[in-house]
């Protein structure tokens, strides 16, 4: 009985020592857990945001090869506090609140070159060892872009690898001069920094003691990279963070040899892209209408790309033009390539091209006859040389507000450019008549000695053919009547109702006749008073916008409304005509309302937009020539927004427990109480899918859900009598 006893006590303790143990093991991690906030800058804002992160030293207490999701996120937030434009202050502020001292940054504060890779490094005791941490910037890193796209003939990516080199030597200098021993390594790097931290990984890995480390006190987190390196060893210390929707993590292709090397962790939700098929040769009837899985598609398009563009065309010529005219778009202000971009709009652009007959018939001679079915080097070059006249003829670098320089620079990389990509977009366009370019190429398309000058069926240059050099049965199509009454009444209705509006008198109701209409056939006139008026409107209202300059105010209400536009016509081209059709802006998410002349202005903006919107979309849909490249261009708001820094920052934040809240209310679970939380209760109500938390959704506590808990919701939106709880945090719950 007594040993009895004596065995319960021993139990009994044992029991309780196990759970003190557990208790201080867990209790330390709390103990040591630093939070705050960081600051960062997303994609396309000039903007700063703001998240939490979760510090702790004890992350680094197992071996890097233990995969730890707190350890992932706060490397996410190590990477982002780098992204600031021509500034430190956003990375010197994390490191300061996390405790690392001795800070060295390289390249952060002055302008970047294709040749520069800012770094941020710093260091602090942990656990008797030396851990040194080393960000670095993927992201407002301006003309450092330039190098993303510098591959070289073999190796590793060349503008990466150079990049790594340097990040490489740093952390060398870095480790040296603060006489460093026993060291701890933390590398993170999103986008281009992330293959750069990818390629330092493996570089330390095969060197450890060129910095003082074991492979167990090596950390890399490289997020959103890119492949990047020609060996496909995988290391247990690198982690590669992906989120598989994110076009970017599928170049460069495998089928050029090259890898990422660490543990792939993958992130992403299962999207789709809408994709359209047409039969060139029946009168182009759409055959097909459908969506594919974004994932499946993005990895379709490099490897359709890559068989045309092997690495060997890439890195000739072309990485290098891309690199330069990079560098040459980074080195103007936005300001500068807004004017650009105004003097460039489609009306004037499409006016330009058709009443230019060399351009028009370089399109079609050295373009649809020509680059379309012979893939050669003379065939492009004569196509570029031709196309360069025309760039002359339509635009003088003052027209684009550039330096003669420049305008040269972009000209000089023209070929590269058409060599490159046309092919690209050539087997594109054939691939839609059998879903297999290659069973649809013209014959002969590949003969790499085809010269158009002294081919049987010659291509002439316009000059040439204007020399009357052009055979006996070569006829150029002549501008019609049509054409000539259409282009006239562009130019003319545009002044006139510019000029009446200075005037400050009424609009015209109806076209006017041409001075010279007596002389004029029937399908000129005919042309003529169907373009008339709309020239008429666009010079008029464009006036009375000069003499009555609208606020700012409305010109954002007004960008923000076409914009809704167009997305609510894409959508729509598949739910129906004005399925989405809404003048009215979305509420902003702090409730505060929107300014008179906002709202006037988005509501001008949409209506202005939407059906031309519409018919693009339409048309698109049902004339697509491009199948991978269309079906890009058609999703590309959708695909970009998966490299996005703030996209993933929510993906990676999900699979850690420190940023999951469970808020009575918060039916969606995405961390807010919103009219969508109403709705997912009346989805689920009704018997439709929804995410949905049950217990978040009874927000009465009365333990089910009704209609009612929604219209608690909508009262606490409202800030109207509800129940407490909503809106606060509560004990967590399973979904």
């Amino acid at each position: 009985m007594r040993k009895r006893v004596l065995q319960i006590i021993c139990s009994v303790l044992a029991i309780v020592m196990i759970a003190g143990l557990l208790s201080v093991s867990f209790t330390a991690e709390e103990n040591n857990l630093i939070t705050g906030k960081f600051t960062y800058m997303p994609s396309f804002t000039d903007d700063s945001a703001t998240e939490d992160f979760y510090y702790s030293d004890d992350y680094f207490a197992a071996p890097s090869s233990t995969q730890n999701v707190h350890l992932t996120s706060m490397s996410m937030a190590l990477a982002f506090a780098i992204m600031e434009i021509e500034g430190s202050s956003y990375i010197t502020d994390l490191f300061s609140k996390i405790g690392f001292e001795d800070l060295q940054t390289n390249d952060l504060d002055i302008t970047p070159t294709k040749d520069t890779i800012g770094t941020a490094i710093a260091h602090k005791k942990v656990n008797g060892k030396d851990l040194v941490a080393v960000s670095i910037r993927g992201n407002k890193y301006g003309a450092e872009w330039a190098s993303n796209l510098i591959a070289g003939a073999e190796g590793n990516i060349e503008g990466f690898d150079s990049a790594a080199e340097k990040v490489i030597g740093r952390i060398k200098d870095y480790i040296s001069t603060h006489n460093l021993e026993n060291v701890q390594l933390w590398i993170a790097g999103y986008s281009r920094a992330g293959s750069v931290a990818d390629l330092v990984g493996v570089y330390v890995n095969e060197n450890l003691e060129r910095f003082s480390t074991t492979a167990d006190d090596v950390f890399v987190y490289c997020f959103e990279a890119p492949r990047c390196c020609a060996s496909d060893k995988v290391y247990q210390n690198i982690y590669c963070v992906k989120n598989k929707n994110d076009l970017l993590t599928y170049v460069y292709p495998k089928s050029w040899g090259l890898y990422t090397n660490g543990v792939e962790i993958v992130t992403g939700a299962d999207l789709t892209v809408k994709t359209v098929k047409i039969d060139i040769m029946g009168d182009d009837k759409v055959i097909d209408v459908s969506e594919e899985d974004m994932a499946e598609f993005n990895s379709k398009l490099i490897d359709f790309i890559a068989a045309t563009l092997t690495r060997e065309k890439f890195s000739g010529d072309f990485d290098d033009s891309v690199s330069e005219l990079i560098e040459l778009f980074f080195s103007k202000s936005t300001d500068e390539w807004k004017a650009v971009a105004a003097k460039m709009d489609t009306t004037t652009l499409l006016a330009k091209i058709m009443t230019n007959s060399r351009a028009v018939y370089v399109l079609l001679n050295e373009g649809m006859a020509g680059v379309m079915r012979h893939n050669s080097d003379k065939m492009y070059q004569q196509f570029t040389d031709e196309m360069k006249i025309v760039l002359g003829e339509l635009f003088s670098a003052d027209d684009l507000g550039l330096s003669e320089v420049d305008y040269q620079r972009i000209l000089d990389n023209l070929y590269p450019l058409l060599r490159a990509v046309g092919p690209v977009l050539v087997e594109d366009y054939y691939y839609n008549i059998t879903g297999d370019s290659s069973t649809a190429m013209p014959e002969g398309y590949d003969d790499p000695d085809f010269d158009p000058q002294t081919a049987q069926l010659p291509i002439l240059t316009f000059d040439q053919m204007k020399s009357q050099e052009t055979p006996d049965d070569f006829t150029p199509e002549e501008e019609t009547d049509a054409d000539k009454g259409w282009s006239d009444a562009l130019n003319d209705g545009y002044d006139a109702g510019h000029a009446d509006a200075l005037a400050g008198k009424e609009r015209i109701t109806e076209a006017p006749l041409p001075e010279d209409a007596d002389t004029r056939s029937p399908e000129y006139l005919e042309a003529y008073a169907g373009t008339y008026l709309d020239a008429y409107n666009d010079g008029y209202n464009n006036a009375l916008e000069e003499l009555n300059p609208k606020s700012d105010e409305y010109y954002e209400g007004f960008e923000a409304g076409g914009a809704a536009a167009m997305a609510a016509a894409n959508a729509d081209v598949v739910a129906g005509y004005k399925a989405s059709y809404s003048e009215t802006p979305p509420a902003k998410e702090d409730g505060t309302p929107y300014s008179e002349d906002y709202l006037i202005g988005y509501a001008n903006g949409f209506i202005e937009g939407y059906d031309n919107y519409y018919q693009i979309a339409a048309e698109d849909a049902a004339k697509l020539t491009l199948y991978h490249l269309g079906t890009l261009f058609t999703n590309i708001s959708d695909i970009i927004t998966q490299h996005y820094p703030q996209t993933n920052w929510a993906l990676v934040t999900a699979m850690d427990p420190y940023y999951h809240k469970d808020i009575l209310g918060d039916v969606d679970g995405d961390q807010v109480v919103s009219v969508l939380d109403v709705t997912a209760i009346q989805c689920k109500l009704a018997n439709l899918p929804a995410t949905y938390n049950e217990a978040l959704a009874d927000t009465d506590g009365d333990g089910s859900v009704s209609i009612l808990d929604g219209t608690f919701i909508q009262r606490y939106l409202a800030k109207l009598s509800c129940p407490v709880g909503i809106g606060k945090e509560i004990e967590a719950t399973e979904s």
